[in-house]
């Protein structure tokens, strides 16, 4: 009779944790405005991203130092969608801005294998000339970025060019 009071009251407890947890991470979602505005604030930290890429593109960088300089940019994607990813969005929001987070994921490892494929002494016009299926397939991850943060309101979350 005991070991059954013990069994139902751990029960009750991990059911009452379970309960509680789902209970604080559901947050309130934000309103379409607050959501925005925060995430366009989040955004804005794509302008170090946007340096790293035109340093990227600069003949005179090469090798290792092309590689860094798309590391930083991906792992700056990376940072905001991790961001982002903390904002509740409203409901009517949610499927683009899972779309959106998708995408920025997607197109940062684009970037990593781009930095994996630079040689040494190589530029970066260099391995955008090897890579152009890569490339391609960027491209049409930053149309779809450009397409969804349209639909969002995100104008600050336009992907560095």
């Amino acid at each position: 009779m005991v070991t059954s009071v013990r069994r139902m009251f751990r029960a009750a407890a991990v059911a009452f944790t379970v309960l509680m947890a789902s209970a604080c991470s559901g947050a309130t979602p934000l309103s379409i405005e607050e959501f925005t505005k925060r995430a366009n604030q989040e955004c804005a930290s794509l302008q170090s991203a946007s340096n790293a890429f035109r340093k990227a593109q600069d003949p005179s960088f090469t090798g290792d130092q092309v590689t860094r300089f798309l590391g930083k940019i991906a792992d700056r994607l990376r940072g905001l969608v991790a961001n982002i990813d903390e904002l509740e969005p409203p409901d009517a929001m949610q499927s683009d801005v899972d779309d959106l987070l998708d995408v920025l994921a997607e197109y940062a490892d684009g970037l990593d294998e781009l930095g994996e494929k630079t040689a040494p002494g190589q530029t970066f016009q260099g391995v955008l000339e090897e890579s152009t299926g890569k490339v391609n397939a960027l491209n049409e991850l930053a149309t779809e970025a450009t397409v969804l943060v349209g639909n969002l309101g995100l104008v600050s979350c336009i992907l560095p060019a």
